[in-house]
């Protein structure tokens, strides 16, 4: 499993799963912190590179999940 960690989240986190072998990135490792992307544009990100999205930020996830499975729309996943 692949894991992108959302700005919520400390980038060192993303850096301790890795040295235990987990393909974990921060969303600061790959420049997507801190420029405003919505909620949806960082969901997509993670889809594209088939990476579960991890967030503490569960309402909105939650809301955009049920929007996507309406529109019958796939990720690999949200924690």
């Amino acid at each position: 499993m692949r894991f992108l960690l959302d700005e919520g989240l400390n980038p060192r986190v993303a850096g301790g799963l890795r040295e235990r072998g987990i393909d974990a990135v921060s969303v600061y490792d790959v420049d997507r912190a801190g420029r405003r992307l919505s909620d949806a544009e960082q969901l997509t990100y993670a889809t594209r590179q088939g990476r579960v999205l991890v967030t503490y930020n569960r309402a909105d996830y939650q809301l955009l999940d049920r929007r996507w499975r309406a529109e019958e729309r796939r990720h690999a996943g949200i924690a």
